[in-house]
């Protein structure tokens, strides 16, 4: 999409930048709560997740054919950076238990 301009002005364009949010409590310096697992953020963070969202395929979460939930929703609720669960993400596609459709999105492949 290209950017905007400022209306009536010819000037510049005005950028529009995305930002994202993320939450960090004092308590869990180096861990977080992400389901039932805490997140040891002194070893790789995108395996833990791998991890989590491999027990959730495999506990029946989302169903075979149903569409995965989106990066960013996914990095909100797990509270980690969206590369982070990109790369997750990933590793399952390269395990055959997701797949893309190019401008749909990823959804969970039939066993």
């Amino acid at each position: 999409m290209p950017p905007d301009r400022s209306p009536g002005r010819g000037g510049p364009p005005e950028l529009r930048i995305r930002a994202y949010a993320y939450t960090r409590s004092r308590e869990c310096a180096y861990s977080r709560m992400l389901g039932r697992m805490d997140l040891d953020r002194s070893k790789p963070v995108w395996p833990q997740v791998a991890a989590e969202l491999r027990r959730r395929l495999d506990a029946g979460t989302y169903a075979p054919g149903e569409r995965f939930p989106a990066v960013v929703d996914l990095a909100t609720e797990l509270d980690v950076a969206p590369s982070t669960v990109q790369k997750a993400v990933a590793a399952l596609r390269e395990e055959g238990r997701l797949y893309t459709v190019l401008g749909q999105g990823s959804f969970v492949s039939k066993p």
